[in-house]
């Protein structure tokens, strides 16, 4: 599952396993780079670790 909060800029990602990462100050335009890749049958991980994991800092979100 992916969200994004285009306020705050955040692209969160919940993978298989159930990890949880935040992204941060991820641009609108690449978050529809992603919706249209998505729709276009590409894979979300592939996406997520060519276009975004090298270029934005993450935090991964645990339960407190």
């Amino acid at each position: 599952m992916v969200n994004y909060a285009i306020g705050q800029r955040i692209l969160e990602a919940e993978f298989t396993g159930g990890r949880v990462y935040h992204y941060l100050k991820v641009p609108p335009q690449l978050w529809e780079e992603y919706i249209d890749y998505i729709h276009s049958g590409g894979s979300s991980g592939n996406f997520i670790n060519k276009q975004i994991k090298p270029f934005y800092k993450y935090i991964e979100i645990t339960d407190a």
